[in-house]
């Protein structure tokens, strides 16, 4: 497991969030635009989508759970197409049609009762400029969360609401900021 990393510096300019709905995702130089999808907790895994019009690559894109974090493999996804990430465990079960990895290492706990998880598409996790997308659940914890309101992927002081039991949390717009359109389940 590795902490993530701070950066100073930023070669996108940064813009500030508003409380109102704005797309979630950020589109990548070749036109895709990736989205957190899913968030399993049992069986740590995450499931990116492609909510772009063009097909694109995950090369240098990170998913951090502040302090640790872990570089995607590179997959290209073509619109509407999905990769679940497993993130350890003894089971990994990603959903149907999704094309599927694991990686060599987690990014800590995924606990139900609190956690955030960021994509970012380069190692720079404090620079609006670099979230792509991002979900909080169970606690209004700090973490990763002021660079994803900054870069207006999520919405201050809003998280989905689990229960220690909950298993996952699923958008079912993952086009959408904030946890309006998450829902979590047992």
């Amino acid at each position: 497991m590795s902490a993530c990393g701070d950066s100073t510096t930023s070669d996108a300019p940064s813009t500030t969030a508003t409380e109102t709905t704005q797309p979630s995702a950020v589109a990548t130089s070749d036109g895709a635009e990736f989205a957190i999808r899913l968030v399993r907790f049992d069986a740590p895994m995450v499931v990116i989508v492609n909510i772009g019009e063009e097909r694109g690559s995950l090369a240098g894109h990170w998913l951090c759970q502040r302090p640790a974090y872990v570089e995607i493999p590179d997959f290209e996804l073509n619109p509407d197409e999905s990769v679940a990430i497993s993130l350890g465990g003894t089971e990994f079960l990603p959903p149907p049609g999704a094309l599927a990895v694991s990686v060599a290492h987690g990014i800590g706990p995924m606990d139900p009762r609190g956690g955030e998880i960021g994509l970012f598409s380069r190692p720079s996790f404090d620079v609006p400029g670099a979230v792509v997308s991002y979900v909080k659940w169970g606690t209004d914890i700090e973490g990763r969360s002021p660079a994803a309101i900054e870069a207006g992927v999520w919405t201050a002081g809003e998280f989905v609401a689990t229960t220690d039991t909950s298993v996952l949390i699923e958008s079912s717009d993952p086009s959408v900021v904030g946890p309006s359109n998450w829902t979590a389940s047992a």
